[in-house]
This record gives C-alpha cells, sequence and structure tokens, in this order.
C-alpha cells in the first residue's frame, strides 16, 4: 500500500467491484488507541479461535 498506492488501489478496485475508491481514505486511521473515542477490540467468539487453531494446525 505504501510502496504502490495507485496500484493497491486498482487492485482492490478489480478484486471488490468497487470503483473510484480515493487513496486518501487509507490516511485516516480508525479506532486509533490515541484516539478519544477509542473502542477496545472484542474478544473473538469460539467458532473464531476455533477457525484460528484449524488454520495454524494445517500450516
Amino acid at each position: 500500500m505504501i510502496a504502490d498506492p495507485a496500484d493497491t488501489v486498482s487492485q482492490l478496485e478489480k478484486f471488490t467491484g468497487a470503483n473510484g475508491i480515493d487513496s486518501a481514505v487509507f490516511n485516516r486511521r480508525v479506532n486509533d488507541l490515541g484516539n478519544s473515542h477509542w473502542v477496545p477490540p472484542a474478544e473473538l467468539s469460539e467458532e473464531e479461535t476455533a477457525a484460528i487453531n484449524l488454520y495454524l494446525s494445517a500450516a
């Protein structure tokens, strides 16, 4: 993304079908720890944890 934002946006548009993505949005930090509106991440569900463990065991 940093090395070639235009190419990354182009690939993202092709993959998602979303056209006209403004690469400037990637300069925004979302849910930044220093933000006064920061929300801690939710705990993973049992299903999510199982999926990760399955992936890790297959690697």
